[in-house]
């Protein structure tokens, strides 16, 4: 049995999560703006340094419900407001260590060209040199662990040598190196409408596949459209997922994910709406 629990409320205390009760989260952050909207703020004058703090609680919190020896994966790029270009990147590793995640690898997601070439740079008819932003072409997954990451053989809870915890490997094969190639979601892909900062559905089912096992549990603590809960659900996993815009997103989510749905080949789904 499985189960799945929208959380609709902030991440900042996962109040209904024990200590160690997770295996894996799998997440992209809200933008520095996306963030400040949500809790109503003025974006014109946001700060950043606020921003981060606020990351570095909600981190605090993945930290304390992830099991030892497990891992966290977190999408992150930078980020440009009003010609300022941010280093989250760089902010986002030194967050993940500060709360006691150790350093396990990073990912680059490089995004297919001409779909993914955004900013000044892309634009330029005769650029200049000090006059160009180059085009945003790729976003880093780093990936860390609480303690030492564990090895397969030395997770006791599950039969990790039944076959049906063996990767497909021809589907595998094109993403055994630490650069991923696959296809931003763009505008004109369905639900766009809903969330304008959705990863594709291939980013967690990787993180998954590779990071956890059948039956495990997952956290997004931004859930935002519901993807991470839906590719956990179909890959046989439980999920966690805070989203603090419940009102606006609960029904996308559920849309996503198939809210109620039960399936025979996966066994029992629990479904529930915690506010």
């Amino acid at each position: 049995m499985t189960f799945q629990k929208l959380m609709l409320k902030s991440s900042e205390r996962m109040d209904g999560i024990r200590d160690g009760g997770v295996q894996l989260t799998v997440t992209s952050p809200p933008y520095i703006t996306m963030r400040a909207e949500k809790e109503g703020k003025d974006i014109s004058n946001f700060d950043y340094y606020e921003y981060l703090g606020t990351m570095q609680r909600i981190f605090r919190e993945c930290y304390r419900v992830t099991a030892p020896g497990r891992l966290i994966c977190v999408n992150i790029s930078d980020y440009m407001i009003g010609g300022v270009n941010y280093p989250v990147m760089y902010h986002f590793y030194n967050l993940l260590e500060t709360v006691g995640f150790s350093y396990h690898d990073t990912v680059i997601w490089r995004k297919s060209i001409g779909l993914s070439q955004s900013g000044p740079g892309a634009f330029m008819q005769n650029p200049k040199a000090m006059t160009v932003r180059h085009a945003n072409a790729y976003e880093i997954i780093i990936v860390m662990s609480k303690g030492k990451a564990k090895k397969a053989k030395e997770i006791t809870n599950i039969n990790t040598k039944d076959k049906k915890h063996e990767l497909a490997l021809h589907d595998m094969k094109p993403f055994l190196t630490d650069v991923w190639d696959f296809n931003p979601v763009t505008s004109a892909t369905k639900g766009w409408a809903y969330h304008k900062a959705m990863y594709p559905e291939l980013l967690p089912e990787l993180c998954i596949k590779f990071w956890s096992f059948i039956g495990e549990v997952i956290l997004d603590p931004f859930l935002g459209s519901g993807t991470t809960m839906k590719v956990a659900k179909d890959l046989g996993r439980s999920c966690y997922g805070f989203e603090l815009r419940g009102g606006e997103l609960e029904e996308t989510i559920k849309d996503k994910v198939g809210w109620g749905q039960q399936s025979i080949t996966l066994g029992k789904i629990e479904y529930e709406v915690v506010e």
